[in-house]
């Protein structure tokens, strides 16, 4: 966004100040025709997000706003509308995510020592049970949206706000549509978290238009393990992304996913299921809320969140260490295994070759012996 436009968004916040909005102070984030900046609120330091829209759509946005409660949805204090120089703006005032956002939080620890330790042990950045802990909440959310009948349409880790405590919530309903029965587009959202029926132009069902949502999920999860974008390319001019090339990116990713096996087996085919190319492929939510690799070890990690809640940073580091654990553990086991396995061969091979000498009848070689010549001097 420009100066022109960032300045223009200052004076906007200054003409939507009230009796309970009384200041705003550091932007925080900006996107597309919007921003976030610090703002008081009944004495109250939160979030207060101005966005652009056309009228109709401020009407969704607020409506979406009301009816969407639950602890992993970011909680609205006060939405408001206003009309400046001829166009529509609504301020939303929610509460502050205090550690910033998913994206923010997965690039410091693929970028930098996010834990401030001198020694790093642990085989993966995020191991299954921390991922583990963040899927199920941003689960948790989709839940909700799905028993509204929402859809969100721009799942992505900057929309996955961090309060205290490692709580995510998910934020910005600006493409939230509520469905039903009804044929719709795909809005469109952020690269690399749309589905490849995005490029395809045609509408779709409401059921289908729940798998964006999923494809999204599936797209976020790979990030958070990663630190890569699922769908990583290039547009311009010269090179428009058309469903072909999407396709065939995808396929890559899926193949890179199959012969790298970036954890276990259950969350491989979890994440597989997830990023179908055709929406009727990926799971359904039921199917995706039981999932075996997302319901592994559920008692430990209430246990933990339980006794570190508190403390972030110990936290993760409970969660890692799990994970550390496991992987030492199993491969010990494969290590005692593969030993097991050895000596059982070694003992197969000695009971064939004493078969092979008994069955054997022994027959000693006759020798000759020359008499010794003595030569005469």
């Amino acid at each position: 966004m420009s100066s022109k436009k960032r300045a223009d968004m200052k004076s906007i916040f200054e003409r939507f100040k009230t009796k309970n909005f009384t200041a705003y102070g550091k932007v925080l984030g900006k996107g597309y025709l919007s921003e976030i900046r610090d703002v008081k609120y009944k004495n109250r330091t939160m979030a207060g997000k101005i966005i652009k829209r056309k009228n109709f759509e401020i009407m969704d946005e607020l409506k979406a706003c009301s009816e969407l409660l639950g602890q992993n949805i970011i909680k609205i204090k006060m939405a408001m509308h206003e009309t400046i120089e001829n166009e529509d703006y609504i301020l939303i005032i929610m509460e502050k995510a205090i550690l910033r956002d998913m994206e923010r939080l997965t690039q410091f620890y693929f970028q930098h020592n996010f834990l401030s330790t001198i020694y790093f042990p642990f085989k993966e950045k995020i191991g299954d049970n921390l991922l583990r802990f963040y899927v199920r909440q941003i689960i948790n959310a989709l839940l909700t949206l799905y028993l509204n009948y929402y859809v969100h349409f721009n799942i992505k880790p900057i929309n996955l706000l961090i309060s205290r405590k490692l709580v995510i919530k998910l934020s910005d309903f600006s493409l939230s549509k509520k469905v039903k029965d009804e044929h719709l587009e795909i809005p469109k959202g952020t690269r690399g978290f749309l589905s490849p029926e995005y490029y395809d132009d045609s509408k779709i069902t409401s059921e289908n238009a729940r798998k964006q949502d999923y494809f999204a999920l599936g797209s976020t999860i790979f990030f958070l393990k990663t630190g890569e974008e699922f769908l990583k390319y290039k547009e311009n001019e010269n090179s428009k992304v058309n469903e072909e090339k999407i396709v065939d990116i995808l396929q890559k990713r899926i193949n890179q996913l199959i012969s790298e096996k970036i954890s276990d087996k259950d969350f491989n085919n979890f994440l597989i299921k997830l990023v179908k190319y055709n929406p009727q492929d990926r799971p359904s939510f039921n199917k995706i809320y039981r999932n075996k690799w997302l319901n592994k070890d559920l008692k430990y990690l209430k246990e933990t969140f339980d006794q570190f809640e508190d403390d972030e940073i110990k936290l993760i580091l409970e969660f890692q260490k799990k994970d550390f654990f496991i992987d030492k553990e199993r491969l010990n086991n494969n290590e005692i295994k593969e030993s097991i396995e050895q000596a059982k061969k070694l003992k197969d091979k000695k009971s064939q070759i004493k078969g092979n000498l008994v069955s054997v009848e022994y027959r000693p070689k006759k020798f000759k012996f020359k008499k010794n010549i003595c030569h005469k001097k």
